[in-house]
Formats: structure tokens, sequence, C-alpha cells
């Protein structure tokens, strides 16, 4: 017959339990290891190129815009110094300068208006040119219907400058209802004729200003910003990011140019990238688990074989054919089953036999093992009574040892009520107290809730038997024997005043090997530790407490019996 199977335990793991979830956890790792450390080197690598790529590539544009800004004022720097070198352009000024004749003064000027046109042919990125007195800021030019007639250079943004001369920009180009922006020079041109200081204005034309600040330069959207050579803001495009990324770059004439550029906008390209790395992730992950699945799926089908011929095993279906899953690696494991399964078979037909010769052999061992000097003594006691008393003692000695005789060597059930037991040991203790001659007393204090609890019989004899070989050296031994109910257990003591035990004579006392038996019953206490356990299990057994000089302590604390329909509870009426 097959043992009841029992729940498996419940371990606190660090792996799943689960076969299933194991492969999934191994495939993913396999998949995700790989991928995590070649992706994060990946990324670190591309994420550092991809930088260097934005950041020397908008650092190479801006520096191409501050050149190409230099080279328009350096354009402007030239061309205003062709403007007040002395000869024909020098003498005309000083005789327009000196002409009062306003029709004279007309036709001088138009020279000088051929020259500043064949300087402003020669440099197409040049606009208006044009010079003034700096001390009324009024035009020379009598033909200025185009431009303003006066240019105070205070009312524009100063970008940096020399000794005789000044930049300025970007602003609005001088010419009437112009929203060009441009930059412009002013170089004093000196004292001429009547001691009048002149200078000379010169702006960029309108393509000069969109081709510095070009958006279209860079792969993104970005604002400008442009400082003089003071670190001053004269020029800033608006811009609604609070923490830009700015890029500066700063000419040799002293102003710098600077670009800030939205980091969400800066980091476009990184996202992309790895949005794309992420999807490749994901697609990885999935493939992962569609794999583990597959594999599982080949390993939980004859899993699920092999767990139902087990299953047949459990419901003790031994001569039902096996069924093989057609995987070699299983077929060889379910065929050694089913050859495992035939010998399980044998060898519980074995181990029933062996059982029932082992349960045999019990009782004729603890029939053996009540000693035949106890008898003996008895006998002898008899007969010393008979010869010093007369015939009601030896009457009163018969009867006690009968009892004690059927309860020992009866055959009943192993269950008995606390309340025979005492009895029992009531016949006897008179049996040895007239033996020793009563050099010994026992008291015997039961709550009585306790005498309907159900124990093993012969429990209490071989704990007093105890007590009195091994106990007492002198006269007035005492021997203790109680019983009360504790947290719903019965708590059995047998406790005496003899001469104590060392914890090596305790050990002594449960093997029986080294105990010899030549008085009393001759039942040791490893007995009562295995009828015990027997009945109750292993976690409960006999409790010894000894000193010596002070005596011995032996406790039992026996919880109900449940599970055997053959044992009484506590309070059942049926003796």
């Amino acid at each position: 017959m097959l043992p009841a199977a029992r729940s498996p335990l419940h371990i606190e793991r660090f792996t799943p339990y689960s076969l299933q979830r194991r492969i999934m956890i191994a495939i993913l790792l396999a998949a995700l290891l790989p991928l995590i450390l070649v992706g994060g080197l990946s990324y670190a690598s591309i994420y550092y190129l991809l930088q260097n790529k934005v950041e020397k590539g908008v650092q190479n544009a801006l520096e191409q815009k501050v050149n190409n800004l230099e080279s328009m004022l350096t354009n402007l720097d030239q061309a205003s110094k062709q403007l007040i070198f002395e000869g024909s352009i020098g003498s005309d000024l000083r005789e327009y300068l000196s002409l009062e004749d306003t029709i004279k003064k007309s036709n001088m000027y138009q020279n000088i208006n051929r020259y500043l046109t064949l300087i402003s042919y020669t440099n197409p990125r040049l606009g208006m040119m044009e010079y003034f007195l700096t001390n009324t800021q009024e035009m020379l030019s009598p033909y200025n219907y185009y431009s303003t007639k006066k240019i105070d250079v205070s009312t524009l943004p100063y970008l940096s400058g020399g000794n005789d001369y000044t930049f300025y920009g970007p602003h609005p180009s001088l010419y009437i209802n112009s929203k060009w922006q441009v930059f412009s020079i002013v170089r004093q041109v000196g004292q001429l004729g009547q001691e009048l200081p002149i200078a000379v204005y010169i702006e960029t034309n309108f393509k000069a200003f969109p081709e510095i600040f070009d958006l279209d330069t860079f792969s993104m959207p970005v604002t400008h910003q442009l400082k003089d050579r003071d670190g001053k803001l004269v020029y800033a495009e608006e811009n609604h990011s609070k923490n830009p990324y700015v890029f500066s770059a700063q000419s040799e004439m002293g102003w710098t140019l600077s670009i800030l550029i939205e980091p969400d906008e800066y980091n476009r390209e990184m996202r992309s990238w790895l949005m794309v790395t992420l999807f490749a992730s994901l697609a990885c992950l999935l493939a992962a688990l569609l794999i583990s699945w597959g594999v599982w799926r080949m390993i939980y089908g004859p899993l699920r074989k092999l767990k139902g011929e087990i299953q047949k095993v459990a419901n003790s279906q031994f001569h039902e054919p096996v069924n093989l899953p057609g995987i070699k690696e299983f077929d060889d494991v379910l065929m050694k089953f089913d050859h495992m399964k035939l010998r399980v078979v044998e060898l519980l037909d074995e181990i029933e036999q062996k059982e029932r010769n082992k349960r045999q052999l019990e009782v004729e061992k603890l029939m053996y093992q009540i000693n035949p000097h106890f008898i003996h003594n008895t006998l002898n006691t008899v007969q010393w009574v008979a010869m010093m008393n007369h015939q009601d003692e030896i009457v009163k000695l018969i009867a006690t040892f009968t009892r004690l005789l059927n309860y020992n060597l009866g055959k009943e059930g192993r269950i008995v009520h606390l309340y025979e037991e005492v009895d029992v040991l009531r016949d006897y203790i008179t049996l040895q107290q007239i033996r020793y001659n009563y050099k010994f007393h026992v008291e015997i204090g039961m709550e009585e809730e306790t005498l309907r609890w159900r124990i093993p019989r012969f429990i209490l004899q071989p704990l007093v038997e105890n007590s009195l070989y091994h106990g007492f050296k002198n006269d007035d031994g005492k021997i203790t024997v109680t019983g009360q109910i504790t947290g719903g257990k019965l708590l059995i003591e047998v406790a005496d005043n003899g001469s104590g035990m060392t914890p090596e004579e305790i050990d002594r006392l449960f093997d029986d090997h080294q105990q010899k038996r030549k008085a009393g019953l001759g039942i040791g206490l490893r007995f009562i530790n295995n009828v015990i356990r027997m009945h109750y299990g292993d976690g409960h057994g006999l409790t010894v407490i000894s000193e010596p000089g002070k005596g011995t302590a032996m406790s039992l604390l026996l919880p109900p019996l449940h599970d055997d329909p053959d044992r009484l509870m506590p309070g059942d009426e049926t003796v």
C-alpha cells in the first residue's frame, strides 16, 4: 500500500520554482546580456561620435560664419581706405568744400559720386557710400533723396573699431523705408578745405546680412547672438529655450558670434538613433520570448506525460503501459521510470511483509524483555510472607501480584485510560514496598480531568521503576507522580529525591544495550521513547532533568490522539 503523498515544502528561493520560468529567464538572459553589453558599448561609442560630429559641425559652421563676417568687415575697411586716399578724390573734396556756387558744387559732387560708384561696382557686396560732416552729421551729397540726410553714429550699435574707424551693426540701412539689416563702417577722412571734419560712411548691401545669419547653414534651428568687443549684446534673435546649448567663436577684431540651440533639436539625431536601437532591442526581446515559448512547448509535452505516469503510480496503477513522447531523452527517462515502477511494486511487497514480521517480533521482544527475575523475586517474597505472617497477607499479596501480571502480560489494546495506568501503578508500588520493607514512599497526584485521558499502555510503571532502582540509596526515598492539563496537553511528571544522575548516566539509561536486566520489569527508558514517538511523532519524547545529589525529574507532554480511529480521545466513556 502506497504512503500518503506529502505536500512539497515551501522554501524561500532565489530562483523561480517553475521550469518554464527558468527556461524563459535563461533564454532572455542569453539574448539580453549580449544585447545590453554590445548595445551599451555601441551607444557610448556612437553617442560620443555623434556628439563630436554635431559639436564639430556646429563649431565649424560657426567659425565659417565668423570668417565670412570678418571678410565682409575687412571689405568695408578696404573700401573706406580707398575713399580717404589723397589724389583726385582728395582734391575733388577740397574743391567741393571750397565752392559756394550751388551749380558748380553739384557738378563737382558728380565727379565724387562717379568715384564712389566705381568703388561700389568693384565691390558688389557694398551698399550705400556717403561722405558726411561729423560735426553736423549732414551728408555732402546733394542727391540724397533715397537716404536719410544725416548720419547720427551715436544711434548705431557699436561692434568694434580702431583709432580712425569704427564698425557698426547690424542695424537698419540708412536708405529710406528700407528694412534691410546691414553692417557699416565710419572712417575719419581728416581736415579738408575749411577745416571741416569729414568721415566716410559705407554699409553692406541687402544680401550681406542674410548670408551671415542664414538659418540653413546648420542642420537644425538656431538663433544668433552678436556681442561687441566689450561683451555687450548688440544683436540677438528671439529664443524661448531655458537651457539652450551655446556655441561661440571670437573674431580677431574682438567681437563674438554665438549660436543657441534648443536641447530637443540638438539631441534629435541622438534620439532618432536611440529609438532605432530600442526598436531593435524590443524585436530581439520578442524573438527571445517566442523562442523560449517554443522551447517550453517542446519540453512541456514530455513532462506532462511523465507527470501522468507518476500520477498512475500515485493511484496504484502499476501495470498501465507507459506512454512515450517520441523524444529520445524523454523516452529513455520514461522507460527507466517504468522499470523503477515495477521494482517499486516488488519493494513494496517486500516492505509490507517485513513490517508484518517486524510487528510480530516487537510483540515477542516486549514479552521477552519482561525480566523473569522479577517474577522470581516476587514469588520469593510471597514465600517469605507466608512464613512470617498469616494467610490474609498472602492473599493480599497474591491478589495484587495477579492484577499486575494480568495488566502487564495482557494482550489488550495499546491505548488505555490514564486511570487504568494509575490503578496498576498502585499495585506495582504495593508489591515493591512490601519487598523493600517500605523504605520509600510514593505520592500520586492526578487531576480529575486527566484520568479519562487516553495514553499508550505501559508508560508509568517503567518511569517509577527507574526512580526506584536508580535513585535511592537511603531509607527516606520519595517518588511523586503528578498529572495535569496544560495548554491542551497532558503533562505527566515522575520526580524523586534520590541521588540524581550525571548527563552521561542519563544517556546510558536510554541505551538498552548498556542496561542490565536483573531487577524489576526490565523495561528501559528507550522503550518509553519509542512508544511515545510511534504514537505522537518524532517531536515528542521523554524529558529527563537530573542533578547529582538532588534527585531526578522525568516528564512527558502528550497531545490528544487524533489520527488513529482506534485511539479514543480524552473524555471517551467507552472502556
